[in-house]
């Protein structure tokens, strides 16, 4: 019997709003649903690019779109797909998880909508919009040593970038 094509449900939103949180819930409570992170295809912290003084974690630079690409399209298909795992304090991808689909992929990313290709596979894009001092006082308890200038000089204004994108989609 062949499984049909799941249902590919997008959530974007300014870094810090919750998404990762928010499908957690949902996965939780509906385990048939499969979660994808887009956070598994961040490069290496050192390739980072920098913005002013700070090294820059929120520009789509860092992220590998072809191999996402592939993983997210090989997943719409219905076949098992290794998605890579990314530890965020240490700054590299520290393992793999082979994925099989799901009748429902739920996949959530700061920058999800940038690249058209990986828009386009979605059938629902969503996006959550979290005020600036919420954004700031998630991401100051993630990450206490993020010094106020980053989040008001590159934080903001890019999501802000990714807003923009979300409304055009």
């Amino acid at each position: 019997m062949h499984m049909q094509r799941p249902l590919f449900i997008g959530l974007a939103g300014p870094s810090g709003a919750g998404k990762t949180t928010l499908v957690k819930h949902v996965t939780d409570r509906y385990p048939h649903i499969t979660h994808i992170r887009l956070d598994g295809f961040f490069k290496a912290y050192e390739t980072f690019p920098k913005c002013g003084r700070w090294v820059n974690r929120e520009t789509p630079e860092n992220i590998e779109w072809d191999n996402f690409f592939a993983a997210l399209t090989s997943l719409r298909e219905g076949k098992p797909t290794l998605f890579p795992l990314y530890e965020k304090k240490s700054g590299v991808q520290c393992g793999e998880e082979l994925i099989s689909p799901t009748s429902i992929v739920f996949v959530e990313g700061y920058l999800l909508y940038h690249d058209p290709r990986i828009r386009n596979l979605f059938d629902k894009k969503m996006y959550m919009h979290v005020s600036v001092p919420e954004q700031y006082a998630r991401k100051k308890s993630r990450w206490p040593e993020m010094d106020d200038g980053y989040f008001y000089e590159v934080v903001v204004p890019m999501g802000e970038d990714t807003e923009m994108i979300a409304a055009h989609t």
